[in-house]
């Protein structure tokens, strides 16, 4: 008999990604599953999602561009759980030309209005990690647009991710890639990129 491939549905990634949400952004806490690059992390994404990620890199998921929720949830798994499963690896990367590109095309729909404040930090992400200009200074204009969206509340959360997308765009602005990438991706660094690598910039987790 053929293989059965289970995948996730768009709600499915939702919910493990956010959790519940309220007034835009989600009830518990959120860091160490997003931003903390722990192994234990990287193995429970890997337990829940790798066939979902295959299929999606694979392009089987482009049902999932149907509509801003189902598109986001494509995003998250193309943008970010690439970087889990295949950390410090040039596949954690494989994701990041489809992510971008319906990025893109959501934003030219207006489909990030239609998101929460917190979806929409995560449908930008693609264009933090894009090595174009173009990408990275339309990233800073949305954090900013965000900023000025939300609530009083809910602005120091935004502030912070403004703040990321300006290093992303300043570092490809001054080196027109991430020299952080450089090692993973065969890439020979320059000698100011090296000078910056060796001074402690960060790798991003990657």
């Amino acid at each position: 008999m053929p293989e059965v491939i289970q995948t996730k549905s768009p709600e499915e990634v939702l919910h493990y990604w956010f959790g519940e949400i309220e007034d835009g952004y989600p009830v518990s806490n959120r860091y160490k599953l997003w931003f903390s690059g722990a192994p234990e992390v990287d193995e429970e994404i890997r337990e829940e999602f790798q066939q979902t990620v295959e299929l999606a890199t694979g392009g089987e998921l482009s049902h999932w561009e149907n509509s801003p929720h189902s598109l986001l949830a494509l995003v998250i798994t193309l943008d970010q759980f690439t970087r889990s499963l295949y950390r410090k690896t040039p596949a954690a990367f494989s994701g990041d030309f489809q992510a971008r590109k319906l990025t893109l095309d959501a934003i030219q729909k207006g489909w990030d209005h239609k998101l929460a404040y917190t979806e929409r930090s995560f449908l930008y992400m693609p264009l933090m990690h894009s090595e174009e200009l173009s990408d990275q200074e339309l990233c800073v204009t949305k954090f900013e647009e965000l900023y000025q969206e939300v609530s009083e509340e809910h602005k120091e959360k935004v502030k912070n991710s403004l703040h990321y997308a300006k290093d992303h765009r300043d570092i490809i602005e001054r080196f027109g890639r991430f020299p952080h990438r450089n090692k993973t991706l065969g890439r020979t660094n320059t000698d100011e990129e090296t000078e910056y690598l060796e001074g402690g910039a960060s790798s991003y987790g990657q």
